[in-house]
């Protein structure tokens, strides 16, 4: 077998030390797939970009997109290890070959979905598919930074039939979750109620990225941009204790806001035109980590930090809510219109409120929440969190996932408003039960929240104080979305039904699995959800 003698040779030669080299002159496939998963196998290459062979411009590319993806001879895993670490482990270069801080390092950013080799040998100067980032020495080489409207992935439907009831579409939908947790397409919760008692609360999957401890009805999830709701109701609370007005200027409670026309209301209502602190904080703290994690929506902290959450302030930098309101003073000239112009999403204009809260209440944002909303109403399982929280809050913390790797929490998990709030699937009806009854502030305050928004032009922003609206006034709702979650709630006011839908796993599938629900769900009694209401997208 000339294959496995090659391999028998070169092995001999490694035992003894000796710096013999064999080259085969030619290859069959089958030799390839035993080559590619023999220990000593380096993946390289000897083509060059000014070469006439193919090779030149695709060898990675080739065995990334034809030997991994539609093969699957080697996990990705094993094939980047054998691009990187083998060859200079084999090499003797200690220090390369390993992605680790204070270690020098050429890095490739692809996306393993699409990357494949296009160089010919008619053309073989033609650059690969799928490769966002190349850096070499810490200078960008090339970058394509942008990426193509993808259609949603394709999943079953769910199988019902629109005339059947809502007990049997539940059922339904519970079978088909169950299948999909199964597939490892969806890791998450749902609760579908009516008049606050649930006809669907369930989890299914785990709470950690070892997968060993399963989700349960306390489990703490990730909300994203749901958490703008709280925000908006620490503001309510504060304005119905007479301590604040929402058309009063930002200036009289943060002096060093730069905007005297901005009022309280306009941030809420996402209409003060502030620019976006996340593209102001790459300006401030450039990091091209952070631009591919951006990108590939998976925490760079993540992929080198594996201590305490709670201990990352004490090695590295946390952006905080005061960096936010210093960048947008220092680029006050990003702005992008004046207050009340028209409505465009803002997650900083929720940052700076909570340093309003923080500033009018003389307390932390998170201890505001926890003794103003989540203690009295009982929520056990519910909190505020990002990096700044005392180790061992929220027990059960779900964490965020990417595949095998942990997608959780960032550079940026400093700042509070705009996000950072985790509520148990259980806790929902605590939720939905105290906006129903109007526990913490009364009926006449809450309804306030629910009124659009009439800009300075007579144009309508169906956007309410931490609400997406619809025209008819019939439900409320909002979605979030950061690293590994994804999340969604509506409220159908009129017939005291609620929808809520939590994923911590960044799939693919999230927003496909969500459509596919409302499509079963939409028009059924006693429910009646009329998912064709909603017009703001949120995230």
């Amino acid at each position: 077998d000339p294959s496995h003698t090659l391999m028998d040779m070169i092995a001999a030669t490694l035992e003894k030390d000796h710096s013999e080299s064999i080259i085969a002159r030619s290859m069959r496939e089958e030799d390839i797939i035993d080559l590619l998963n023999w220990k000593h196998t380096n993946l390289c290459t000897d083509g060059g970009s000014t070469g006439g062979h193919p090779r030149g411009y695709g060898s990675y590319p080739k065995v990334l997109g034809q030997y991994v993806r539609e093969n699957k001879y080697l996990t990705i895993e094993q094939a980047v290890n054998k691009m990187t670490g083998v060859p200079a482990n084999n090499m003797g270069l200690n220090e390369r070959g390993v992605l680790t801080l204070n270690l020098a390092a050429d890095l490739v950013v692809f996306d393993p979905e699409t990357v494949q080799d296009m160089a010919t040998f008619k053309s073989p100067t033609l650059a690969s598919e799928g490769i966002i980032h190349v850096l070499v020495n810490g200078i960008v080489g090339t970058s394509n930074y942008s990426s193509k409207k993808s259609k949603l992935p394709l999943i079953d439907p769910i199988s019902v039939s629109s005339s059947a009831t809502m007990l049997e579409k539940l059922r339904s939908i519970d079978r088909w979750l169950l299948a999909l947790s199964k597939k490892r397409k969806f890791n998450g919760a749902i609760l579908i109620s009516k008049d606050n008692k649930p006809g669907l609360m369930k989890t299914y999957g785990y709470q950690d990225v070892e997968r060993e401890k399963h989700l349960t009805h306390q489990s703490s999830f990730r909300l994203g941009s749901v958490s703008k709701q709280f925000t908006a109701m620490a503001l309510m609370i504060l304005n119905n204790q007479g301590k604040l007005k929402y058309d009063e200027p930002v200036q009289k409670y943060l002096p060093s806001f730069p905007y005297s026309d901005v009022r309280i209301r306009h941030l809420l209502t996402h209409t003060s035109g502030i620019a976006d602190y996340m593209n102001l904080a790459l300006k401030e703290y450039f990091s091209l980590f952070t631009k591919i994690g951006f990108y590939m929506n998976q925490s760079m902290v993540n992929l080198f930090y594996n201590g305490e959450p709670s201990e990352y302030k004490d090695h590295y930098t946390i952006l905080t809510s005061k960096d936010v309101l210093n960048m947008v003073g220092k680029y006050s000239e990003k702005r992008l219109f004046l207050a009340g112009e028209k409505y465009l999403y803002s997650n900083t204009g929720y940052v700076i409120l909570s340093l309003v809260v923080e500033a009018v209440s003389g307390q932390t944002f998170e201890s505001f929440l926890d003794k103003e909303i989540f203690v009295p109403l009982n929520m056990e399982n519910s909190s505020f969190w990002n990096l700044f929280t005392k180790s061992g809050k929220l027990f059960n913390r779900v964490q965020g996932t990417n595949g095998k790797r942990l997608n959780d929490y960032s550079w940026m998990d400093g700042v509070s408003g705009d996000g950072a709030v985790f509520l148990s699937i259980e806790d929902f009806l605590k939720w939905d039960r105290a906006l129903k009854n109007h526990t913490l502030i009364p009926r006449s305050k809450f309804d306030k929240a629910l009124v659009p928004f009439v800009s300075s032009k007579g144009d309508t922003t169906f956007y309410g104080f931490g609400w997406s609206l619809s025209k008819e006034g019939a439900s409320i709702s909002h979605g979030g979305s950061w690293l590994g979650a994804v999340t969604y709630i509506y409220r159908k006011l009129d017939t005291d039904a609620m929808f809520v839908l939590l994923e911590s796993s960044t799939s693919k599938y999230s927003y496909a699995i969500r459509k596919e629900i409302q499509r079963a769900l939409n028009k059924t009694e006693p429910h009646m959800f009329l998912w064709d209401q909603i017009v703001v997208p949120n995230f």
